[in-house]
């Protein structure tokens, strides 16, 4: 019996001591960000702002543009606009667990949420990555 409630306090106190080490991962990723925002990711767009909330990072993007204007390149293209939804969920995932430091947040149980909005405020996609 004893063996079996101490397990449970390790089981307890590591869990615990986990949660820590990513709150305070997730901090050090916003404050190493952060220092370079904002900052151009693409021709078209922005990345303006960083925060976290226990083991979620969000960094927020703005696209250049509006709603509107994709639709319309979209169909020029000859697809729809579920296509970039499913091509920048895609490359996201790439990209996070390509840079060492998100991956090794993401392998502790940490999340990466991107969030793109237009310039006009209206939300495009967001995408949360949870494993590399």
């Amino acid at each position: 019996m004893r063996i079996f409630i101490l397990f449970i306090f390790f089981l307890l106190f590591s869990h615990k001591l986990i949660s820590n080490d990513i709150y305070e991962y997730a901090q050090k990723i916003v404050k190493e960000v952060s220092q370079n925002l904002p900052l151009r990711s693409t021709e078209n767009m922005i990345m303006m702002s960083i925060e976290s909330k226990k083991e979620t990072v969000s960094i927020f993007n703005v696209i250049n543009g509006n709603r509107k204007d994709l639709e319309d390149y979209a169909k020029s293209e000859g697809v729809g606009i579920e296509y970039f939804k499913s091509y920048w969920q895609n490359y996201t995932k790439k990209r996070v667990c390509k840079i060492e430091m998100l991956k090794d947040f993401v392998k502790l149980g940490g999340k990466i949420k991107y969030i793109y909005d237009f310039t006009d405020g209206d939300r495009f996609m967001s995408t949360l990555i949870y494993k590399c």
